[in-house]
């Protein structure tokens, strides 16, 4: 019994012990670091710093990314723009474009003469649009246009818009009424509707008629791959000339 207790003690005062030798190595630690700064000496870090001069684009659009702000003594730059194992070594300021519409994180990572690394990211949306001109006839009744979607989407809107048929005739005048309607589908070929324009208008309407359809992320997420927007000749318009037309179409990746 005394034996183990003894062996007890002696245990206690060795955990106490490599404890105080901890704590007295991590103080020192804080204390050279603390007596570093204030002699003016330099704590080394190295870290990766991305700065974008715009992360929000179309198609095509030329993007900037810079490096320059990282901290250490760095040796190679690697940027990955697609994802995967796709690093590239272009320095500290490069350019990038992406033709297709969607979601992407941008990552660099920068290594030092050690050999150590560090990473950022950024991220960048590139957002959907196509405007069209054209004209429908009565006999026509509708014309379509495809646009595509991403897993990413996040809302898109369709925007129609034609000159009013409201007509003064002195006291007297001709209302307004819908020449055309706005439909989204959720494909190419399927009838399902989404959503569209189709209210009255206001009968003393004039100018630009503007009909415009807005999606959601739930509207947008039935459809992974694109939707369908159609112009239609309106049940009751009463013109029989050729009506001419604007459609714009915009997908959002950002929220």
């Amino acid at each position: 019994m005394q034996y183990n207790q003894l062996s007890i003690m002696k245990n206690v005062h060795l955990a106490v012990l490599c404890a105080s030798i901890i704590i007295m190595v991590s103080v020192s630690g804080c204390i050279w670091e603390e007596e570093k700064e204030k002699k003016g000496e330099e704590i080394y870090v190295l870290e990766a710093v991305i700065s974008v001069d715009k992360n929000i684009v179309y198609p095509n659009e030329i993007i900037t990314f810079d490096a320059s702000s990282s901290k250490g003594d760095i040796e190679k730059y690697y940027w990955n723009f697609t994802g995967g194992n796709n690093w590239e070594d272009e320095g500290t300021e490069v350019t990038h474009e992406y033709s297709e519409p969607g979601y992407y994180i941008v990552k660099l990572k920068v290594v030092d003469v050690n050999e150590d690394h560090d990473y950022d990211t950024v991220d960048v949306y590139v957002n959907y649009k196509a405007e069209y001109e054209g004209n429908i006839t009565k006999d026509e009744e509708e014309k379509s246009y495809l646009f595509p979607l991403k897993t990413s989407a996040q809302s898109a809107t369709i925007t129609l818009q034609y000159e009013s048929n409201r007509v003064e005739y002195g006291p007297l005048s001709k209302p307004n009424t819908n020449d055309l309607d706005l439909y989204v589908y959720y494909n190419e070929s399927d009838d399902s509707e989404v959503k569209n324009s189709s209210t009255l208008l206001d009968p003393k309407a004039t100018g630009t008629i503007e009909e415009v359809i807005k999606l959601s992320r739930s509207d947008l997420i039935w459809n992974l791959t694109g939707m369908r927007a159609s112009v239609k000749w309106a049940p009751d318009c009463v013109s029989d000339a050729a009506i001419e037309y604007t459609l714009r179409i915009e997908v959002y990746y950002n929220y």
